[in-house]
């Protein structure tokens, strides 16, 4: 179908933004209301598509001082961008504090799912081995999250919109504090503590500062049960 995003300001009249065939997602505005961010696909080339959730998303942005039609930030293929990954429609754009980054999801390519043979598809049971990190139970709690699992990545707008990725499969959670405006973000890495998580609280974590502006990552803290913070001028952690 058709999709319209209009822009109003107080006492105007709606502005269109954009009008384009495919879908309008996840509209965000930045915290002085100036800024749009917002994910697009184009139309689905079929219903089952459609359904699947097989559609190309990306990352778009408008400002009210710019005007004109909104510029593309991120899609599968843009530099910064893993090669194979593509935006994930599960993660909202969002602005930082200051209106200067933009941040997004991406994700990894699909795995198709094994094949089976006729003996296994009969078959119906779990099997779970005492080393591994999550219990069964757990991983069957989390299965659906982990399907939905966005790493982020943040455009640099004033930068030409330069892409960096900072989450990834190796370390998919990163935290940019102080609003988004912070130079370094936090990244924790409890993977290799997952059997002791069934009996550790707080479980072990190892600390990593990730550069918004590079992506480069440096392991600052291993085993720790802290809960560390950046001060507001990112020169230190508490």
């Amino acid at each position: 179908g058709q999709s319209t995003l209009w822009s109003r300001v107080p006492g105007g009249e709606a502005t269109t933004v954009l009008e384009t065939p495919g879908s309008i997602r996840s509209v965000t505005l930045a915290d002085n209301g100036d800024q749009i961010a917002f994910l697009h696909a184009p139309p689905a080339p079929s219903d089952e598509d459609a359904e699947n959730g097989d559609r190309s998303w990306s990352v778009h942005h408008w400002s009210l001082s710019s005007g004109g039609e909104p510029r593309l930030v991120a899609a599968a293929g843009t530099q910064g961008i893993p090669s194979g990954w593509s935006v994930s429609e599960n993660q909202s754009p969002s602005f930082s504090d200051d209106g200067s980054r933009v941040f997004f999801g991406t994700v990894p390519p699909a795995t198709p799912p094994a094949e089976l043979s006729e003996l296994e598809s009969q078959v119906d049971v779990e099997i779970w081995h005492w080393l591994d990190a999550q219990l069964m139970t757990v991983q069957n709690v989390r299965v659906n999250q982990e399907r939905r699992r966005s790493y982020q990545a943040v455009a640099h707008l004033e930068d030409g919109g330069r892409v960096v990725q900072l989450a990834h499969l190796d370390l998919p959670s990163v935290q940019v504090p102080h609003g988004g405006t912070a130079s370094v973000g936090i990244a924790r890495d409890t993977e290799r503590y997952g059997i002791e998580s069934s009996w550790e609280s707080p479980n072990f974590t190892d600390v990593w500062l990730v550069d918004v502006g590079t992506g480069e990552r440096t392991l600052i803290m291993e085993r720790t049960q802290g809960n560390p913070s950046l001060s507001p001028d990112a020169a230190y952690l508490t």
